[in-house]
């Protein structure tokens, strides 16, 4: 059998609520974040698509979006290839965006590796994701059963992320095949904690959820499969339809909202994997003053090479 083909994804189909009133102050306009230039000269999805382009081939890398921001999606995504912007006639949470993200690429290449990653987050320092990434690649090719997080390690005890417990580390990885670190097992999620649980974690050496999540077809397939069986398989039907957007529609009038963190991940830790990203590396920019905090943080860094 051929070695899995890498492919990327990217999650843009929120609505952005928590940052709305912010972003509509500085555009005018009710775009949702991922539309937004917050931090650059780049939309939070173009920074996402520019972060990857040296990690996964452009015509590899799909985008979920959702139907009612075509307006402030049109321009931005119209040099992608038909199959790869997968539009959701609207928003269900992240299991049905996962959901039909990975029905698309199985479709496409039954022997992928696949990683997402959400289009609202930024990196201080862009290549230390993709080394780790690469590795959660390799990882995945292996064992096909696992899907692998990307986790951040902590440096104070935040309420508004997710955190992953970490269990030991898993015997099928040698240290020759992790230049990143080691993999280990997940043993449970823990969703915004209190500070006192927040700072026992910390302790604990838990890790921030990044939602960046790596897998072969099969080991997301798996998941889906055992907590909400038959939902994978109605989203597998879509390619075949000579109507997909009509059948998206209806499948989606059917769908309950779902958290995949929550509703999928946090029900089968035994089919999880987890290598953690250095402290101070990943910032979700859900709130504005995370968004303030880069912003400063990066008009202090242009200052200083100006004075250099």
């Amino acid at each position: 059998m051929h070695a899995p083909s890498h492919w990327a994804g990217i999650l843009a189909g929120g609505n952005g609520t928590r940052l709305h009133a912010f972003t509509k102050a500085l555009t005018g306009d009710d775009r949702p974040k991922q539309f937004c230039r917050l931090v650059g000269p780049h939309t939070l999805v173009g920074a996402t698509r520019a972060r990857l382009s040296s990690l996964v081939e452009p015509e590899r890398t799909l985008c979920v979006v959702t139907r009612h921001h075509a307006e402030f999606y049109r321009d931005e995504l119209a040099d992608l290839p038909s199959y790869a912007l997968i539009e959701q006639p609207s928003s269900r949470g992240t299991t049905a965006a996962i959901a039909y993200l990975v029905a698309r690429v199985a479709s496409l290449a039954p022997n992928a590796v696949l990683a997402m990653f959400p289009a609202d987050h930024h990196y201080e320092d862009a290549s230390l994701l993709r080394q780790t990434t690469a590795t959660a690649y390799a990882a995945a090719a292996i064992d096909r059963r696992r899907v692998f997080l990307v986790g951040a390690e902590p440096d104070r005890a935040e309420t508004e992320y997710g955190y992953i417990e970490q269990g030991g580390l898993l015997p099928q990885f040698s240290s020759a095949m992790l230049p990143t670190g080691p993999i280990r097992a997940v043993t449970r999620f823990v969703e915004k904690p209190s500070a006192a649980e927040a700072t026992a974690m910390l302790r604990r050496g838990c890790l921030w959820n990044t939602f960046v999540l790596v897998g072969h077809v099969e080991a997301f397939s798996g998941l889906l499969d055992e907590t909400v069986p038959g939902l994978y398989r109605e989203f597998r039907a879509l390619w075949s339809q000579p109507d997909e957007p009509a059948c998206a529609a209806h499948l989606y009038d059917e769908l309950p909202a779902s958290d995949f963190s929550k509703d999928i991940l946090s029900r089968c830790p035994d089919r999880l994997g987890v290598l953690s990203l250095p402290p101070g590396n990943w910032t979700d920019l859900g709130q504005p003053s995370r968004v303030l905090e880069v912003m400063a943080a990066r008009r202090h860094m242009s200052a200083a090479l100006v004075a250099s």
